[in-house]
């Protein structure tokens, strides 16, 4: 919580008022993104999530799959994932909470370029209009 001081003075210097305000905002995740919306397995996709809120959030990527990759008390969290198995692809979440309700949170979505694909691509030749 920020706490802000505003000093009065009065007409007597014996009955100058100080007073206290207590402030705090619920966590807002203001970013979600990735390096890619797609990829293959064998590639590292960076996930970034940006959030603001009084006290300071914590932030808190998962899997597709529900574990947790890593939680950091911070505006901003950035880890990278690297696509081993089938089952890296899907929904990523960050979420965002400071203790204040609710907590805020955002999905990214990293779909799967199948294997089969990326060996068609490299066997295709392709030409340019000239």
């Amino acid at each position: 919580m920020k706490r802000v001081c505003c000093y009065t003075p009065s007409l007597s210097s014996l009955l100058d008022t100080e007073f206290y305000f207590n402030f705090s905002d619920p966590s807002s995740i203001k970013e979600a993104t990735s390096s890619a919306a797609k990829s293959w397995i064998g590639q590292t996709v960076t996930l970034k999530c940006v959030s603001d809120g009084v006290p300071t959030p914590t932030l808190t990527w998962y899997k597709p799959d529900g574990s947790q990759i890593n939680s950091i008390t911070s505006t901003q969290n950035t880890v990278n994932v690297i696509m081993s198995v089938d089952q890296d692809f899907g929904d990523y979440k960050c979420v965002a909470d400071n203790g204040l309700t609710p907590a805020d949170s955002k999905i990214v979505k990293i779909e799967q370029i199948s294997r089969f694909f990326l060996s068609q691509c490299q066997n295709d030749v392709f030409y340019a209009d000239s």
